[in-house]
Parts: structure tokens; C-alpha cells; sequence
């Protein structure tokens, strides 16, 4: 499934061995769920704990084209120990609001890394030139962002490359070559340490060395007794999303002398630790040791360990000193060994022993050779004023006399001496010979660098401390900068940031930097077709005449805090928008408007193309040999949507032409709230439009995704998918494959689609037309799904509605489902595989499932959980044509509710085996206040029914109540109602023409009369309501009809005092006793038209049944 090795199970699983020369691309992104994600070497499932011991990593090649990449390691949770991770490369092509590391699971799922005395060095991380958006991460040890726990112990951390090609701001984006903590979700439980590690940071400038991405951290992360070197003259180590848990304690950062104020920082050491090289005898781990004890070296807190040598997982503790309590390091990695006590120093990368009180930072608790000695330090003065001819801090031994040292002045600057540690001047030579140490000793070469004034403009983003916006102070080249002088910010303003940057040390020339800033009030930013634009130097989108010609400019400069895109009416042919918080994109302007309230676009559409050429087609499929027929899908404006009278077994596609189809319109993202798309046309693009994770929060209205997925390609994922809230308000969805596809955990997040239109959309894999695989609460209504098709051979069978969530409840209420067709393994046009779905005044009209041979397929719905819930909907001339069982409008449901189902047709004309029907109810089904009339099921030799009971054996319960059925089936073996023999059943208060009690056995038969019904010949109407069957004045079952109440908790009771006077209340959805009383006696169920029923009008049917009048005979 993924990488050369595959955990499965709950158990312990060791390694010990050589991984190298692995070469693995993913161009595929199905192939890219397998469970807790995809891998070079190790993936796993259902929980195993990976234990790698002394192994090596390198030269490993794994590229992935695909979302959620495919590292060197996918472990669910893994303890790393002593392992080389060398040379590696890993490019991965990321969407915003993910995290892609070297090591670590790709996916969103939890878990435990713990790394101890492992070396990352010499790998690369890279993301491709094509990538131009921001707001992702990268780096080399890390989670795919969801809720996982690092503990990060005397790992190195070296050379490692985090290339970021082609980004218009790489700054934005970030970087990490060693732990990249990820919590990008609102139940993200991350938690990370990194204690006793070194790094190297030789990476282009902007890589940290531990970085917090994702704006859910909510626990402290801590690092601690660390050695951060490389040489920078500024470095950056560390990067923050949430500043408030991210904590620094005794590290030495060399020249780290700019640190920002968001840091929390104590112990902090400021000289670069010289380093030596070496391998690990053992493993050939590369690893560094300090060549001279720096200030501080061995100013560390105390690190602990509590395991026994069984156990996977430690439990780290530290404390601040000898007389401090301990604390849990990571407090969501407990062990799982036994605890020890008392605590133990952790040893180093080597195994080597360390004594509480003396750790030394980093790795390695060795300093140089071990030889008795000094260290000479040099320190500059202004630090970027000069350099020296020797490191900055060397080891002398005992005797031996310090080497020259030669001052190096910048350019610019002029050697002013050589002075010890309290101020003396040494000596004014360049040349410097310290002699033999008796000490420690510090010398500071002091360089006059030129007098440079600096210029501060904060534009309208506030005031200095002069009252004014500008502000300008004088000081000298190569002096610490790294910030401007404090002022006062305007609330109106969001500040974004100085130009040019503020660097980290003066410059060598006067300088002048502005601080850019933006209104905080809505903005509005006006976009036209790049034909009608002005030249690009006046274009600011502030009026019409003076609007963008490109929506991806447009659209960033809305984004830059709030603001709206008003797109006037033309074709738009681009790709790559990388949806924004805050930002509305609005079309349908004719070009003149001055309030969004004026767009129309029904007369002005504003459609956003992938046919860059304009020139994509459609092409008559699913019968072969037929020619494409050469309609263009768009003539200038205008949409030449599929032939609508050419459906039987047959389908349309906007493939034609559409090799060179941009791929998709909007970047995937997992972070974007308050969003809104309106009166927009998104057409004929490759794959996809959108992509929304966890976190975003985004609204639709009175859009049209017309003919996209271009490239026909069947996609777990869909045309649109996403696993955050959406709100879908008066949008259609035509012709497309695969349309979309909605996932997610969280109950909280509720998705809502109104008045929506799902039209001549199609699926020829396993993603279905609307596929509902999410937690997340479905509110649907006034929406209708026309004319889908669905031809799926695939094990999932997704129809045309499915619902696939063990936790969602959805609430579909005046919607149409009309004319959809499915064929092959789907079941049927709608699936409740699991969870809960109620339809309240739906209508099912003209439905068809046709082939295939598998049992159990219907026309409108197969509710495989028993979790449908229909109430007030209609049933009308829907069909399903099997080789097998053959069920026209319900197949399991759990509760049907005064609906009416008229002309329904299941038919198995070849079947000698299984039966056919309208409707087959399994156990706890309640069918109630229904009517049924010109329904037909027939087979060939096999029963069939208008209705078929089976709840299975003894134990079991099904409820059929005030139910009216009239039969013109003639069909040799029909019976209208029919019970599967061993249940019990709740049979009572129907008119049933050709009745047979010897088809309904077991026990709770009671008053079913065998007659005609005498129906109104039309459908009653009322309003927008589906039509319903209605009984005549004259009808026989006017009077039958008994009292049923529904609770709060929806649960039915029907009244029967003659059944047992005492307790004269019957619950119909469960095989249980009758009850002396229930809560709410008066609440009786009304009609589907809303009209109150009560205790002595309650009339099988849907309907309330019209007096009876009186009868005048004329002779």
C-alpha cells in the first residue's frame, strides 16, 4: 500500500537496518490515504508504534505532485532512536494551510514522535518552481497539522536545504530545517519540546531552526539546553504562529542579538559556539561537538528520563535547578514503561553519561578534546563592524599559549583597538597575541564605522514620539537595529510591514524606511476583462476607470485586510486564486455600479474560465463509436449547456479539447473564514475549483459551476470539495463528474445549501454528485437535483445524494430529487449508508435504476442503516429494472410519514429469485399516514409487494398504520402488503385493497380493511407542498383512521383504548409495551399539508379526507 514497510494493528513494531537509494513518486492522490498517510519507507494503520533503533536514512528520492505528500517516514506514532537521517530529497507541491516535512505524518491524524540522539543533516526539502502560494510550511522533522506530539531530545540538525522556488514572498511562508510543530485545527491537541539539540543552520536566509505553524498551538512548546550556530550574521531560529506558548530557556543562538519582542526568552547566549564535525562510530552518525566552553555553555536546566529499556515511548522531565520541582516536558507523552524513580540525567547522542547541574548545551556533552584548558572569546564591536582571522571562541590548552589573532575591519570601518574585559586598551594594533591563559578571556575589537542617520516614516499608520508620522535618529554603520523607534498606531490602520525591511545591524549609508499600511474599512477593488484596463501603472481598483485587469491582483489587494472584488461582466481565463479571509468576490457588474446591490448577473455574468483558448466541447459518451459532436461549450457569454432530450443511457462531457484546460481555479486551503463568492460563473477547468479544509468558513451565493473536470478524472476528493462549513445559497452545478465531495470530524460545523440546482452532472468512479462523508450537521433546502447521471462499477457505489458518516444528521426539507439515472454497482440515486437523514416535503419524481445484477438496488433510496426518515414527500414514477431485487421508491428506510407514491414501477422481469417492491421495510420501520396507487412490482415467478415487512426473525418489530393502498398491479404474484414470517408487527387502521392476512403472519394485526380506497383522481395541491393522493368524500376509509401523536424526541404513539384501556398508548417504533400516558397527548401528527389532525379525524392517507356531504337521487 505505501513504502516498503506497513504497520498494522496496536503492537510494538522494531527496526534496525539501512534504508537507501529508495526512489518513490506519487502522482496520484488516492494514492495518498492510505490510512496515516503515504511513504518512501514506513506507513501504518490502526494505531501500531513504530520503534527505530540506530537506523539509516539516505539517499532517498520521494516526490509527490499531489496534496498531502509523501515523506521518507508516514509513522502514526514512532520512537526514533540513534538514527542517520543523510542526504535525503523530498519535494512535495503544497496547498495552503498544510505542513510538509521530511519526517512525519503527511495527514491530519494523531500520534507520538520522539526523536533521541538522531542527526538530520545534509537533506532537502523542496517545493516546486510552480508553486506560487503562501501560508504553508515546510520542513524536515514534523506533522501534517492536526494534533501530533513531538519530544525532540540530542538530535542534530544540520545543512539541511528548504528551498522555496518561484514564491512571490518566501518570507510568508514557513521554513524549517529542523522541527516544524503543526496545529492547523480547532481540536488540535499539538504538543512539542526540543531539549539537548544542536543546529547547524547554513540554509538561506528566512529558515528557522524550530517553528510553530498554525494558529490552533495551545500548549507550550519549549526549547531548551540548545546550541544554535551556522555563522548567520542574523539569524532567524525560530518562527511563531501563536508567540504566547512558545518559550526559549538557557540556548546559545549565535549572534542572535536582534531578538524580536514576541520571543519569551531567559538564558540566552549570544556567541557563536565553534563546532567540530565527527561521525558516530556506531552508526557514522554525523554529529558536532563544541570546541570551547562559550559563556553559558553549561548554564542549562536538568533533563531527566524515566523508563525502563523496554518501553517505546520516556517520560522526559526537567527543572530549572537542584531545588526545583520537576515537570512533565511534554505532559501528552506519559510512557509506557515503568516510571522509575528517582529521575536519571539523560544521557547524550553518544549514550555518554551527563551529571545534573553540568549539562553542556546541545548534543554532545563533550567540549573539545577534553584536555585541560581556556577559552579564549572575541567579540566585535559594533558586531558587524569587523571579523577576525580566527574563530570567535577557542580552546587553549593548559600551557600552550593563545594563537594571533588578526582584526578584520568591514568595509567602511577603521580598527580603533584591541580592549579586555573591563574596557583596557590591549593594544591598537591589528594584531593581536593573548599569550598563555590563566583564564577565561574575553577580548573585544572595537572598529569606527561611518555616522549614518536612519529616517522612519510611518505614513498614516500612527505617530513617534515627536507627534509626528516621521522621525529620524543618527548612529553608526554595523550597530544593532533590527527595530524602529516606538510610536503609536492608528486603529483605522493595519500596519504591513517597512520598506525596504528594517535589517538587523545599521547600514553603511543614510536609509530611509516606510512603514506600509492599509484602511481597516472595507475596501473596494474593481476588476475588468485585461482587454478593457488601463496601463498597469495607473491600475489601483479604486474606480472603473482605473480597475485591475487581472482578478489575481485584484483579489490580493482586497485580501490585504478586507475588502470586496467587483468583477465586471467578460470572460476571465486564470487559475491559481488562493481564496482569503475577509474578502468578498463579486460579478454581474455592467461597469458603472456603485454598490453591490446593483450587480446583475443574470444580464451581465462574469465567468471565470480554464478554456484558455475557449474552444472546449462536448462529447456525446457512453456509446461507443458514436462521433463527438462539435458544440463549443461557450459561445462569448454564452452557455450551450447539454442537449437535455438525449439522456437514456447516455451522457455528456466537456472534454473536447481540453488537454490544455488550466487545472484548477483556486489553490487548496485549510485556513480562510468569513469568504464569499457571489454571481460568478466558474467554468471548464482540468480537476477542480475549490478545496476548503477543516478550518475555513466560506460562503457561495448565486453562483454557477458549469462543465468542470474537464479531464473526466473520478477523484476521491470531487470537482469541490471540503471538510469545513459551507453555505451554498442559489448556486447550480451542471454538467461535471465527480461534482462535490464534503468530509470533516467536527459536529459543531454546520453546512447549509439553499435553493441550489444540481443539473446533467455525472459520475462515472466513486465520488458520486453529492457526496456527504463529514460529521458535520446538513441543512438542505428548496434545492433540486435533475437529470444526474451515475455509472459506477466502483466498491463504494456513491450515487447521486449520499450520506457516509457514522455522526451526521442531515435535514433535507422542499427539495426535488428528478429523472436521475443510475446503472451498475450504485444501488440507488440516493445512499444513507450511515448516520441520519430526515427529507420532509421532498418530492422523488421519475427516478430510474437500471442493470446491473447485485441484490438490493431501488430507484430513489437505499438506506443501508436503517437511518431514513421521510415525511410529507411525494413518490411519483420512479422505476428500477434489476436482474435481481427490484425495490422502486425505498429500500429500508426507518420511518415513512404521510407520503404518497403513485406510479412506481419495480421490475425484475428475468428474476427467479429475491422479489420486487415499492417499498422494504426492515426493523423498527414505522410506515404511516401513506397512500399508494398505480404503483406496479412484478418478476417473473418471484413475490412482489407494494409493500414488503421485513424486520428479520424473533425479537424484531415493524409498524404499518393508517396506511391506504389501492391495487392495479397485475402481476400474478402481487400482494399489495406482505410480512416476512417471525417478527412482530403493529398492523392496524388500513384500507388495503386485495388484502391476504396469510401474507402478513406473526402477532399486532389488527383492523385492515380490504377495499377499494376511492381516491380523488388528481393530486391534492397546496402551495410549493409536493402533491399528495387524497381520499373522496365517499371513501370507505374515511372513518378507520387512528389518533398517533409524535413526542419532542420524535417517537410515535398511536391511541387505542380498545386495545388496552389502561394503557392505551402504542409505540410504533419498537417492539415495547404499551404506556398508561405519554408526554405530549395533544400533539397529533398533522397532515402533509400542515392541517391538525386530532382524536377523531385522524384519516389513513397523507391527507385529511373532505366531508362526505349528503347524497341526492333525481329519478
Amino acid at each position: 500500500m505505501s513504502g516498503i514497510l506497513y504497520g498494522w494493528g496496536g503492537n510494538i513494531a522494531s527496526w534496525n537496518g539501512r534504508f537507501e537509494r529508495i526512489i518513490t513518486v506519487t502522482t496520484s492522490e488516492s494514492n495518498e490515504i492510505d490510512r496515516y498517510g503515504r511513504s518512501a519507507v514506513y506507513s501504518c494503520e490502526q494505531g501500531p508504534q513504530g520503534d527505530f533503533k540506530n537506523c539509516v536514512f539516505k539517499r532517498i528520492y520521494t516526490t509527490s505532485t499531489c496534496k498531502y505528500g509523501t515523506p521518507i517516514l508516514a509513522a502514526g506514532s514512532s520512537a526514533l532512536t540513534g538514527c542517520a537521517f543523510v542526504d535525503n530529497f523530498y519535494e512535495c507541491k503544497p496547498v495552503v494551510g498544510r505542513a510538509y516535512c521530511l519526517v512525519g505524518n503527511p495527514e491530519k491524524y494523531q500520534g507520538t514522535i520522539i526523536a533521541d540522539g538522531c542527526s538530520f543533516v545534509g537533506n532537502t526539502v523542496s517545493a516546486p518552481t510552480a508553486v506560487h502560494e503562501t501560508g504553508w510550511a515546510i520542513g524536515v522533522l514534523g506533522g501534517g497539522g492536526q494534533s501530533y506530539r513531538h519530544v525532540v531530545v540530542n538530535c542534530t540538525f544540520a545543512s539541511n536545504a528548504v528551498a522555496v522556488a518561484g514564491a512571490p514572498d518566501a518570507s510568508a511562508i514557513v521554513r524549517s530545517q529542523g522541527l516544524l510543530s503543526s496545529a492547523l485545527g480547532t481540536s488540535s491537541s499539538t504538543e512539542a519540546g526540543v531539549a539537548n539539540c544542536t543546529f547547524v543552520n547554513t540554509a538561506a536566509e528566512g529558515v528557522c531552526d524550530v517553528a510553530q505553524f498554525g494558529a490552533f498551538h495551545a500548549k507550550d512548546l519549549y526549547v531548551m539546553n540548545g546550541v544554535l550556530a551556522g555563522g548567520k550574521t542574523a539569524p532567524t531560529p525560530f518562527s511563531a504562529s501563536v508567540p504566547g506558548v512558545f518559550h526559549v530557556r538557557d540556548c546559545t543562538v549565535g549572534n542572535f542579538h536582534t531578538v524580536p519582542g514576541w520571543l519569551d526568552v531567559e538564558g540566552l547566549e549570544t556567541d557563536d559556539v565553534p563546532l567540530e564535525a565527527f561521525a558516530d562510530d556506531a552508526t557514522a552518525r554525523p554529529l558536532f561537538r563544541p570546541l570551547a566552553r562559550t559563556p553559558g555553555l553549561r548554564d542549562t536546566y536538568d533533563f531527566a528520563t524515566n523508563k525502563v529499556l523496554s518501553a517505546v515511548w520516556s517520560l522526559y522531565k526537567y527543572r530549572t535547578g537542584p531545588d526545583a520541582a520537576w515537570t512533565v516536558f511534554v505532559p501528552g507523552v506519559t510512557g509506557n514503561g515503568t516510571v522509575v524513580s528517582p529521575e536519571t540525567p539523560l544521557p547524550d547522542a553518544l549514550g555518554a553519561p551527563r551529571a545534573f547541574g553540568a549539562f553542556t548545551r546541545g548534543a554532545v556533552q563533550q567540549i573539545a578534546d577534553g584536555s585541560e584548558g581556556h577559552t579564549l572569546l572575541l567579540r566585535a564591536d559594533p558586531v558587524s563592524g569587523g571579523s577576525f582571522s580566527t574563530a570567535n571562541a577557542i580552546h587553549v590548552p593548559s600551557g600552550t599559549a593563545a594563537p594571533s589573532v588578526t582584526a578584520m575591519p568591514a568595509a567602511g570601518a577603521t580598527f580603533d583597538g584591541w580592549y579586555d574585559a573591563e574596557e583596557n586598551l590591549i593594544t591598537e594594533a591589528t594584531v593581536f597575541s593573548p599569550g598563555v591563559l590563566t583564564a577565561d578571556a574575553i577580548y573585544t575589537a572595537r572598529f569606527e564605522t561611518p555616522a549614518v542617520t536612519l529616517t522612519f516614516d510611518l505614513g498614516g499608520a500612527g505617530v513617534f514620539g515627536n507627534g509626528l508620522a516621521t522621525t529620524s535618529c543618527a548612529t553608526r554603520a554595523g550597530a544593532v537595529l533590527g527595530v524602529p523607534p516606538s510610536f503609536v498606531s492608528d486603529d483605522a490602520y493595519l500596519a504591513e510591514g517597512w520598506s525596504p525591511a528594517i535589517p538587523a545591524y545599521v547600514p553603511s549609508t543614510n536609509a530611509t524606511y516606510r512603514l506600509g499600511s492599509v484602511s481597516k474599512a472595507i475596501r473596494i477593488i474593481r476588476v475588468v476583462p485585461a482587454a478593457e484596463a488601463c496601463g498597469p501603472a495607473a491600475q489601483d481598483g479604486l474606480s472603473w476607470a482605473t480597475a485591475y485587469g487581472d482578478v489575481l491582483a485584484a483579489y490580493a489587494d482586497a485580501a490585504r485586510y478586507r475588502g470586496e472584488v467587483w468583477a465586471k461582466t467578460g470572460r476571465y481565463a486564470f487559475g491559481g486564486l488562493k481564496p482569503m479571509s475577509n474578502v468578498a468576490l463579486i460579478g454581474g457588474f455592467r461597469g458603472d455600479e456603485t454598490t453591490a446591490g446593483a450587480a446583475d448577473p443574470a444580464a451581465h455574468p462574469t465567468v471565470f474560465s480554464g478554456d484558455v483558448n475557449g474552444d472546449t466541447y462536448w462529447t456525446y459518451a457512453g456509446v461507443k463509436d458514436t462521433p463527438a459532436i462539435r458544440t463549443n461549450v461557450w459561445t462569448g457569454l454564452v452557455y450551450n449547456g447539454p442537449d437535455t432530450n438525449s439522456w437514456t443511457h447516455a451522457y455528456w462531457l466537456a472534454n473536447g479539447n481540453s488537454s490544455d484546460d488550466i487545472d484548477a481555479f483556486a489553490a487548496g486551503v485549510d485556513l480562510v473564514t468569513n469568504c464569499l463568492f457571489q454571481g460568478i460563473v466558474i467554468t471548464c477547468y482540468k480537476t477542480s475549483t475549490f478545496g476548503f479544509g477543516d478550518n475555513c468558513d466560506v460562503a457561495f451565493n448565486r453562483c454557477r459551476f458549469l462543465a468542470n473536470n474537464s479531464s473526466c478524472v473520478g477523484t476521491w476528493t470531487g470537482m469541490f470539495a471540503t471538510s469545513g462549513r459551507l453555505l451554498l445559497d442559489g448556486c447550480e452545478f451542471s454538467a461535471t463528474p465527480a461534482t462535490i465531495y464534503f468530509t470533516g470530524e467536527s459536529q459543531v460545523v454546520t453546512n447549509t445549501v439553499r435553493n441550489c440546482l444540481f443539473t446533467r452532472n455525472l459520475d462515472l468512479s466513486f465520488s458520486g454528485i453529492f457526496n456527504y462523508r463529514t460529521a458535520h450537521p446538513l441543512f438542505m433546502t428548496g434545492t433540486t437535483f435533475r437529470h444526474n447521471y451515475i455509472a459506477s462499477w466502483n466498491a463504494y457505489h456513491d450515487p447521486v445524494i449520499g450520506f457516509n458518516h457514522s455522526k451526521a444528521v442531515a435535514w433535507i426539507e422542499d427539495c426535488t430529487l428528478e429523472n436521475s439515472l443510475v446503472m451498475e454497482s450504485t444501488y440507488a440515486p440516493i445512499m444513507i449508508y450511515s448516520g441520519k437523514a430526515f427529507f420532509n416535503r421532498c418530492r422523488f419524481i421519475g427516478n430510474t435504476y437500471s442493470g446491473g445484477d447485485t441484490t438490493g438496488k431501488s430507484g430513489v433510496f437505499n438506506c443501508l442503516d436503517y437511518r431514513g426518515y421521510f415525511r410529507d414527500c411525494l413518490f411519483q414514477g420512479n422505476r428500477s429494472m434489476t436482474k435481481k431485487t427490484a425495490v422502486s421508491c425505498l429500500l429500508w428506510p426507518a420511518r415513512v410519514v404521510n407520503c404518497t407514491f403513485v406510479n412506481n414501477i419495480a421490475s425484475a422481469p428475468t428474476a427467479t429469485s429475491s422479489d420486487q417492491q415499492t417499498i422494504a421495510a426492515g426493523n423498527a420501520a414505522v410506515i404511516a399516514h401513506c397512500a399508494f396507487r398505480g404503483n406496479i412490482a412484478e418478476g417473473s415467478t418471484t413475490p412482489a409487494a407494494d409493500v414488503y415487512l421485513a424486520p428479520g426473525g424473533s425479537g424484531k418489530s415493524a409498524s404499518f398504520v393508517n396506511n391506504v393502498i389501492e391495487t392495479s398491479c397485475g402481476y400474478a404474484n402481487f400482494t399489495p402488503l406482505r410480512a416476512s414470517a417471525g417478527a412482530s408487527y403493529l398492523i392496524t387502521n388500513n384500507v388495503v385493497q386485495g388484502f391476504s392476512a396469510a401474507a402478513v403472519p406473526g402477532t399486532g394485526f389488527g383492523d385492515t380493511l380490504d377495499a377499494a380506497p376511492r381516491f380523488k383522481a388528481s393530486l391534492a395541491v397546496s402551495g410549493d407542498r409536493p402533491e399528495q393522493l387524497v381520499l373522496s368524500g365517499l371513501s370507505p376509509a374515511r372513518s378507520l383512521g387512528v389518533p398517533i401523536v409524535q413526542q419532542s424526541d420524535g417517537s410515535l404513539y398511536l391511541r387505542d383504548d380498545a386495545y388496552n384501556a389502561a394503557k392505551p398508548w402504542r409505540p410504533l417504533a419498537a417492539n415495547a409495551a404499551p404506556v398508561a400516558s405519554v408526554a405530549d397527548e395533544d400533539a397529533y401528527l398533522p397532515d402533509a399539508f400542515g392541517r391538525a389532525r386530532g382524536l377523531r379525524n385522524s384519516v389513513p392517507g397523507p391527507l385529511l379526507a373532505p366531508p362526505a356531504g349528503a347524497v341526492i337521487i333525481l329519478r
